[in-house]
């Protein structure tokens, strides 16, 4: 089996998840470049909590253009290591930061709106009820490995 997942943005890209939840403006002070290399805090058992809530927010405060982009390029991903996290961005290769459920839950589409099979190519497709203008569809093909 085998999927893969295609991702598009009609709206405003400026816009960040915050802005979009919230209504009001991005707190400046959560940049990309404050992205902490922890991914959960002192006293905390990694994939047991809740990850590292400075690095939430900063995700929270990138424009929908970022993740758009990061979507697309593969370096946010699923990666289901717990009942906190489902999503995951690579920094680098070496470098994996957890994104909480809260965060995803907001932006990424997960509700089926549409699903379809293709006899003859062996592929489900599930369309994605959009969020924020974000569209999800998987092409989940059975035969491939």
């Amino acid at each position: 089996m085998k999927v893969e997942t295609k991702f598009s943005y009609s709206g405003n890209a400026r816009a960040t998840l915050y802005q979009l939840v919230n209504g009001t403006t991005a707190n400046p002070t959560h940049k990309h470049g404050t992205l902490s290399n922890i991914n959960y805090p002192a006293g905390s058992v990694e994939n047991q909590s809740e990850p590292c809530e400075k690095n939430q927010a900063v995700f929270m405060d990138m424009p929908m253009s970022w993740w758009v982009e990061k979507l697309l390029s593969k370096q946010i991903y699923y990666d289901a290591v717990s009942n906190y996290v489902n999503w995951s961005y690579d920094v680098t290769p070496e470098h994996t930061i957890h994104i909480s459920k809260k965060v995803t839950d907001l932006l990424i589409p997960s509700v089926v709106e549409k699903r379809t099979y293709s006899k003859e190519t062996d592929t489900h497709t599930h369309v994605y009820k959009p969020k924020f203008g974000l569209s999800r569809t998987d092409f989940i093909n059975m035969s491939a490995y």
